[in-house]
């Protein structure tokens, strides 16, 4: 998904208090977390809109080398989002 694409959906998720995760109107927001009353999901809300584009638009890159560094900033994401997630299964595994 490209950033203005991500940012439309992020816009309105926020707008109507949407879970990103099952497009849920089931968000009970806190302080700065929300959990969805359908699937259980706990959220980092507001979200936060990415902000690579306005890095990238500035560095004047063709589409291809943008791609490639939104690609790798994707990757980074997802193994950064599977090694927190291991890591909060082991500390509730050691502290049960």
């Amino acid at each position: 998904m490209n950033y203005k694409k991500s940012y439309e959906l992020l816009k309105h998720l926020l707008k109507e208090k949407r879970c990103k995760i099952c497009n849920a109107e089931s968000l009970h927001v806190y302080e700065h977390v929300a959990k969805c009353k359908r699937c259980g999901v706990l959220l980092n809300f507001p979200y936060l809109f990415p902000r690579e584009e306005d890095f990238l638009v500035r560095l004047k890159l063709d589409e291809a080398a943008r791609e490639k560094r939104q690609t790798t900033s994707m990757d980074w994401h997802v193994k950064s989002g599977h090694l927190n997630h291991e890591n909060f299964t082991h500390m509730t595994l050691f502290a049960a």
